[in-house]
């Protein structure tokens, strides 16, 4: 499978979230300058969406961000996060401008991606006095080029995960990231793309590397039964071939994976545990927006996709999910 049709996964997912701030899911006033038109895995554009792709997109992003943030809190502002295969993710520029004064804002923060994606990203920001504004304006140092973008603490740079040595050096000699402060690691639908003893070889090197660590990672899981065997089956058939799904089989796992790795402790939540746990008046407010035809097919793609956690000193070895969500609206 090729790095592009990986990239337009990300175009696709982008897509998919404008669509869905477009329709007031969730407040996101940076995803449409930094989308464009998908290339056909989610649909295009502007183009409409079905109501549970954009309450799934929902559920993922508002889920992630209140646990993220309530780990920042944990730690204080002395943390550091990495967004590996960060795309058109706009997490930092939102954290920024919806808490500007919060004492627990990370001091380093890093978007890593494949070149192609951080050349686009570089661009989007430098172009748009929006983003700039976002990530500090007039207010920071901005030192890019066509491939990378340092404005202390954000960062965009090139990082290739089929290499994790060269990760770990580009995170500490190009960003500065401290080895001995707690880190955070973001993973979306990315090590999936990966086979699994590339992203276990990586998982590794930062355990190993980042002893005080955290990882928060969104992908498929269970696709080892009939509703699992269709998803893989409609990805092969738009050239894209999941390398890493055997680490998707099942809940199970996704957690071994992380434990062979190195972490301590490791924790894993379908989301339709992790949509469960929502403050009801958060899901009942969404679930106005758009009705569904029905609800068995949504509470399937939601028991086929997890919130996996893994994690060492000085982080929780698994966070009370309900707690951590309890921010939501």
């Amino acid at each position: 499978m090729s790095d592009l049709v990986v990239q337009q996964t990300n175009d696709d997912a982008a897509a998919s979230k404008r669509h869905a701030v477009r329709l007031g899911y969730y407040e996101d006033p940076f995803i449409a300058a930094v989308s464009r038109g998908g290339g056909g895995f989610a649909g295009g554009g502007d183009a409409s969406k079905p109501p549970e792709i954009s309450r799934g997109y929902w559920a993922r992003v508002v889920a992630l961000r209140a646990i993220l943030i309530s780990l920042l809190r944990d730690v204080g502002c002395r943390c550091q996060v990495v967004n590996l295969g960060a795309g058109s993710d706009t997490t930092y520029m939102c954290l920024c401008t919806s808490w500007p004064q919060a004492d627990w804002l990370p001091c380093k923060w890093v978007d890593a991606d494949l070149q192609d994606n951080t050349s686009r990203k570089v661009l989007q920001v430098t172009s748009n006095r929006q983003l700039l504004e976002a990530i500090g304006g007039d207010e920071v140092d901005i030192v890019h080029n066509r491939h990378e973008l340092h404005a202390d603490p954000y960062h965009i740079v090139p990082a290739d995960l089929r290499d994790p040595a060269a990760v770990v050096s580009t995170l500490r000699s190009s960003c500065g990231l401290d080895a001995d402060l707690p880190t955070i690691f973001l993973a979306e639908c990315v090590l999936v793309y990966l086979p699994v003893e590339s992203s276990e070889k990586l998982l590794a090197q930062l355990a190993n590397q980042f002893t005080k660590s955290a990882l928060l990672h969104y992908e498929q899981v269970n696709l080892s039964d009939r509703f699992g065997e269709v998803m893989l089956s409609n990805f092969r058939s738009r050239g894209c071939d999941l390398a890493g799904s055997a680490a998707c089989a099942s809940e199970d796992a996704q957690r071994q994976r992380l434990l062979r790795a190195g972490w301590p402790a490791a924790a894993v939540w379908t989301m339709r545990r992790v949509y469960a746990a929502l403050p009801q008046p958060a899901t009942a407010r969404v679930e106005r927006i758009e009705m569904l035809d029905e609800r068995e097919g949504f509470d399937q793609l939601l028991e086929h996709y997890c919130i996996a956690y893994a994690a060492s000193s000085p982080f929780p070895s698994e966070p009370d999910l309900a707690n951590r969500l309890a921010s939501v609206r």
